[in-house]
């Protein structure tokens, strides 16, 4: 029976089983599920889910909210990704699973696509794993975002002109010199540390996926860069024993950083949670929201790397303890 981590899906009985036992899930949510699990890795139309699920109907875009809040409860939010204005997408990894990299599981990731993008918060071995996958690539180059874009007044041009450092080329090159650089071979690039400028970044990505066809791109993010065929690889935050201080206190600055980017409602929410027993689930939230509404905030929330999912049952929630300590700093 074909499934991920500890589910398994019968298509013959329409029901998904959790280490054997079937989960409460209506006809629909499983339609929506199974829609999201036939495009791992891609972003899937609102539009698209919603005649999937309910083809007798002209406006079912609460009813997609609600399902999809459903599968999140019952599967663990960080595995469907929201992606604003688009859609949603099926993150391709097991969230419960074990945080030990596997670096077969990120080259199959990668054959499967030509954008992916490796997550997770700070310290948690972004940067290793695709530094370990450049070593077993026929040809890479490595662009270091994480400095250059601090004080760029263009983040766009400072991403094109890392991408031209890092080629070797002098000068500040165009776009159209760096695209036919790259067009006279063949490779992996890697954009490592592109949390402070996500947008252009993800403008840069698009290019180069549609004008550079022989590469593909890694990315080390602590969000996704939610462009049509990124596959996500999402990294786990080490337990704290195993860290060394200077880590764990690399790993709080930089985490402060992110959330200072936060909107409002997930900044608020964040900062509830420091006081919450670890793990935690939906019900020890103390905080006037809907439930679906509480449901999606923390999905953000998982989609930043700033919450994990814990399994059980039903999946409950952590914070990291670097993510604690900033959670109630703010709180």
């Amino acid at each position: 029976m074909p499934g991920f981590g500890r589910f398994q899906v019968d298509h013959a009985a329409r029901r998904v089983l959790r280490d054997g036992v079937p989960l409460a899930l209506r006809d629909t949510a499983f339609e929506v599920l199974l829609a999201l699990l036939e495009r791992p890795g891609r972003i899937v139309g609102k539009r698209a889910l919603c005649e999937r699920a309910w083809p007798e109907l002209a406006d079912a875009e609460n009813n997609l909210q609600v399902e999809i809040s459903a599968l999140r409860k019952q599967l663990g939010a960080g595995l469907i990704v929201t992606v604003p204005g688009r859609g949603y997408q099926w993150a391709g990894v097991d969230e419960a699973g074990a945080p030990a990299v596997d670096i077969a599981t990120a080259e199959a990731l990668l054959g499967a696509g030509r954008l992916l993008t490796i997550t997770g918060e700070a310290c948690v071995g972004k940067t290793q794993l695709a530094d370990a996958l450049a070593q077993r690539a026929a040809q890479a180059v490595t662009a270091v975002l994480t400095d250059v874009l601090t004080d760029a007044e263009d983040t766009t041009d400072a991403v094109w002109q890392a991408i031209a450092h890092a080629l070797q080329m002098p000068g500040r090159p165009g776009i159209a010199a760096l695209v036919a650089m790259l067009n006279r071979r063949r490779g992996l690039l890697v954009l490592d540390g592109c949390d402070s400028a996500l947008p252009a970044v993800a403008d840069v990505a698009g290019v180069l996926l549609t004008r550079c066809p022989a590469w593909a791109l890694i990315a080390t993010s602590s969000e996704i860069l939610r462009l049509p065929g990124e596959r996500v690889m999402r990294l786990a935050a080490p337990a704290s024993a195993l860290d060394p201080a200077a880590r764990q206190q690399a790993r709080r600055l930089s985490l402060t950083r992110h959330v200072a980017r936060l909107p409002a409602g997930e900044r608020a929410l964040f900062a509830a949670l420091a006081t919450l027993p670890q793990p935690f689930g939906l019900n020890d939230v103390a905080m006037p929201l809907e439930a679906c509404e509480l449901i999606e905030t923390l999905a953000r929330l998982v989609d930043k790397s700033l919450v994990q999912i814990v399994s059980g049952e039903p999946p409950g929630y952590r914070l990291s303890d670097a993510a604690r300590c900033v959670a109630q700093d703010i709180a």
